[in-house]
């Protein structure tokens, strides 16, 4: 890593009323990368298929964001995403939801963190009616 400044998720309300990607968050992170943040992690992102086209999809911010922050720090500088391989939650993402955005990935960032559930939805999940 160049240096040791992190930016942690944090929301910019960037997003349209539609609750999509906007050119706007797409900057948002371009400018942060192009500024010398040594490493940045994306805020929360759901991942939509197939109901969306993929350049508007929170998959397609994903690769754009990818590509973006590969444009600005190189080829050299290692970049992770962290992927909810499951939510575990009615309507929430699916395995293979993030199957599909994990192919989008191939040869975009060097290691993916993936995990399963958020605590929050554990407990829903574990206290949801019979």
């Amino acid at each position: 890593m160049r240096n040791r400044t992190v930016m942690p998720p944090i929301g910019s309300n960037f997003a349209t009323v539609s609750e999509e990607v906007s050119e706007e968050m797409i900057k948002y992170y371009e400018l942060r990368a192009k500024g010398g943040t040594g490493l940045i992690i994306v805020e929360n992102a759901c991942v939509d298929f197939p109901m969306q086209p993929m350049e508007q999809s929170s998959a397609g911010f994903s690769v754009m964001a990818i590509d973006s922050v590969r444009a600005a720090v190189g080829p050299r500088f290692p970049i992770s995403m962290r992927v909810i391989a499951n939510d575990m939650l009615k309507g929430g993402n699916t395995l293979e939801d993030s199957l599909k955005l994990m192919e989008f990935m191939q040869g975009k960032v060097d290691f993916l963190n993936i995990s399963v559930a958020q605590n929050d939805n554990l407990y829903l999940r574990q206290n949801e009616p019979a």
